[in-house]
């Protein structure tokens, strides 16, 4: 696992967040039981995969902020995602033990799924809001 907070609380105040704005963002509330490794695989499933769609994002990301301030969580999608996401594989087919353990992995991915929904759908975390603060 890399740590990525860093780089998206960097990002954020080169943007133009301040510390306190940042530190005011409440953590998430509904975070998914991780009770066995299979439901850690169903997160990890989500949390890595991300990286995929980040790697994608980032070529968005560097038109728009052209490579400058702000895009170094996009950059380090773009270049550790793959392997991020290969290592990501290589522990979900070591953990699969049969239907029990993907039933149990499904529902954990699931309710990251909607923890991260309900984080980012939240009011206070909604783009005006944060660009202005």
């Amino acid at each position: 696992y890399s740590p990525r907070a860093v780089l998206m609380r960097a990002d954020l105040s080169e943007l133009g967040l301040s510390d306190c704005a940042v530190a005011a963002l409440s953590p998430c509330q509904q975070q998914p039981d991780i009770g066995d490794i299979a439901s850690l695989v169903g997160v990890v499933y989500v949390i890595e995969g991300s990286v995929i769609g980040g790697r994608k994002m980032s070529h968005a990301a560097e038109k728009i902020l052209a490579a400058g301030a702000g895009d170094a969580y996009w950059r380090w999608c773009r270049h550790s995602g793959l392997s991020c996401w290969k290592k990501a594989l290589e522990v979900i087919d070591l953990a699969d033990d049969g239907e029990a353990c993907r039933n149990s992995a499904v529902k954990a991915a699931r309710e990251t799924f909607y923890s991260f929904a309900s984080w980012f759908s939240h009011e206070e975390r909604q783009l005006p809001k944060l660009v202005n603060a």
